[in-house]
């Protein structure tokens, strides 16, 4: 979740399909093309488990349709662009969405976008910043020594910067995305994510 043109779909591809793509890609042109669905099975902690993915439109005129896809949602990625002042200062409104739509997330990545680009607009510390306020513990590069539990109320917490284009923290990312929404050994599907224990969503 995230503005328009941040580059969610940008990181979702690059992750499943691991290919760049342009970064102008715009997900929706009409409500019917509101999402990206795609199942991809991924290894995790030594598993194979489906990941429904659901790249939701960020633009406002999508809002009504947009909040229908949150109330299954497990883990979600908040996505702004480093070069976007705007977009940075929308990141609140995002987290206010989720929490008031997705009852069943219990996993929330912030990932700043685009470093690759020249032109930043919001400067790291300032983000970094902004993240430790809300519980979001910064990451440089990968999730060292597995995932820790960051203080807050939305579970499993990070923060990421991330390149679409390079490559950069994209899989550490989504394998930290996914520490929350996954069932441990120990845990039954429905204590850790509230779903079905096939298909675990990530919007």
């Amino acid at each position: 979740m995230g503005d328009g043109a941040v580059g969610k779909s940008c990181l979702i591809k690059r992750y499943c399909e691991k290919k760049v793509f342009p970064e102008h890609m715009h997900t929706a042109e009409a409500p019917f093309e509101l999402t990206m669905p795609a199942v991809v099975v991924v290894k995790f902690r030594g598993k194979e488990i489906s990941i429904n993915f659901w790249d939701l439109a960020g633009h406002p005129e999508f809002f009504d349709i947009r909040n229908e896809f949150y109330k299954d949602t497990q883990a979600a990625l908040l996505v702004f662009d480093v070069g976007s002042r705007a977009s940075f200062g929308k990141l609140d409104a995002w987290l206010h969405e989720s929490v008031q739509f997705g009852g069943k997330i219990r996993s929330i990545v912030v990932c700043g976008n685009k470093v690759d680009l020249p032109g930043r607009a919001v400067p790291r510390d300032e983000a970094e910043s902004w993240a430790a306020s809300r519980g979001y513990k910064y990451v440089i590069d990968t999730c060292q020594g597995g995932i820790t539990r960051a203080h807050g109320s939305l579970g499993w917490h990070r923060y990421f910067e991330t390149s679409a284009k390079s490559g950069d923290n994209v899989d550490a990312v989504f394998e930290c995305l996914f520490g929350n929404a996954v069932p441990r050994d120990d845990q039954s599907p429905g204590t850790a994510t509230g779903a079905s224990d096939a298909t675990n969503r990530a919007g």
